[in-house]
């Protein structure tokens, strides 16, 4: 689900608009359970092509960010984050006030949810949001701010990259380890962010360089300003 193949999968999502104009057509129902990716694609090889009202419960394999489009009489908020564990994946499209949840609560990667009232199309084995949806936040990852592919750090500056300022920013900051630049591709994630704001950064590529750590935070990494959050559940670095 890494890559390119990931983000033309992601070319099917479909508005808020068009998930109420699939919760009016005739919705199945299922026995009165919570569901998870298994349960969910399960369902999608025995009943191909059926929509559904579900409840979900999972843990969290992947967070995007949100993404913020002019609608004909408001802002309209987005946002995908895919469930399940690998091999057994599904994708949930969050709209308005439950993609914000996403980032105020905040979620992160290994947090188990369960969200009531969504719609599945088990053709694309995709979960939509509704305007009644209820996200809860059931277990945290105990390990939320280290790994790999994460940084957690506070900003030190953003300017536009030398190399390709219409295409990049750079995000000088710095964590418990020194100083990091940050290369990142999606504008809209950064754009409130000034110095001083603790980030997190998922699923992100970190490299040794010259003495310096660099970071690369393409379209596919998620980027939290933990200033938005409502939590302090992750730690930073003053």
């Amino acid at each position: 689900m890494e890559g390119a193949g990931w983000v033309d999968s992601m070319s099917g999502m479909i508005t808020r608009t068009q998930a109420s104009r699939l919760a009016d057509r005739n919705i199945g129902t299922v026995p009165a359970k919570t569901l998870n990716a298994k349960d969910l694609i399960a369902m999608s090889a025995a009943e191909l092509g059926q929509i559904y009202g579900v409840s979900a419960e999972d843990k969290i394999y992947r967070v995007f960010n949100q993404t913020v489009s002019i609608g004909a009489k408001r802002l309209q908020k987005h946002r995908v984050i895919v469930i399940g564990e690998e091999g057994d994946t599904v994708k949930l499209n969050l709209n308005g006030r439950a993609s914000e949840q996403a980032d105020t609560l905040p979620l992160v990667v290994g947090d188990r949810i369960r969200i009531d009232d969504l719609i599945f199309d088990s053709s694309h084995q995709t979960l939509y949001s509704t305007v009644a949806s209820n996200m809860q936040l059931i277990e945290l990852n105990a390990d939320s701010t280290s790994g790999p592919s994460r940084f957690n750090g506070v900003v030190d500056s953003v300017e536009p990259s030398s190399i390709s300022p219409k295409e990049e920013l750079v995000i000088r900051a710095h964590d418990d380890s020194g100083s990091v630049i940050v290369a990142v591709s999606d504008h809209q994630a950064v754009s409130d962010m000034k110095k001083g704001d603790a980030i997190l950064i998922e699923f992100c590529s970190i490299r040794e360089k010259g003495g310096w750590r660099e970071i690369f935070a393409n379209r596919d990494s998620r980027i939290l300003n933990l200033a938005s959050c409502t939590s302090s559940r992750i730690r930073h670095t003053p």
